[in-house]
């Protein structure tokens, strides 16, 4: 019998760590952290809860327009804490531009169900009006250099996108 040899690896991923893979887990971590009544996780799980019909084990069809107006009242993940500007996310993503979430599965069981959401949000790096004129942006010369080679037609920079996913377990029980 062979002996190992250190070090070895016991587990390795298909896909490498890269700027991708932290900021899907900076995502998760905003999505799971958020215990605000503005929480979108909060706001599916109370969809779910209310909506399932358990004789039945199934969520009706026509419930499922309750997602979106539950989810038009929540706020999106914001990378504006303290340590965003220090980690660097309060610059790279700081809003969500754009967000689809989707429901993966949805099994329910007597009296109880479990559910696989995925977030798949999009940020943009680009600098508007509004944006400018913040102080936090105006007050560092790469900031106006990039928003004027964004803005001014003969240079036509565009805006780079930070593109993050999360998938999130959740349960819940009947009442």
């Amino acid at each position: 019998m062979t002996a190992l040899i250190f070090p070895c690896t016991v587990f390795s991923t298909q896909r490498k760590m890269d700027d991708r893979a932290a900021a899907d887990m900076a995502l998760r971590n905003q999505l799971l952290k958020d215990n605000s009544g503005k929480s979108s996780l909060k706001a599916i799980e109370s969809v779910i809860n209310n909506g399932i019909n358990y004789k039945q084990k199934n969520f009706p069809k026509e419930k499922f327009r309750n997602f979106d107006i539950a989810i038009q009242t929540t706020i999106l993940p914001k990378f504006a804490r303290k340590e965003d500007s220090i980690n660097g996310l309060g610059i790279t993503v700081h809003d969500i531009y754009s967000i689809e979430i989707k429901l993966l599965s949805l099994q329910i069981f007597d009296c109880s169900w479990e559910a696989a959401m995925q977030y798949v949000a999009q940020d943009h790096f680009g600098l508007d009006d509004n944006d400018i004129m913040k102080n936090k942006f105006r007050q560092f010369k790469f900031f106006r250099i990039w928003f004027i080679l964004q803005h001014y037609d003969d240079f036509g920079y565009k805006p780079f996108f930070t593109n993050m996913s999360a998938t999130i377990k959740l349960s819940g029980s009947k009442k």
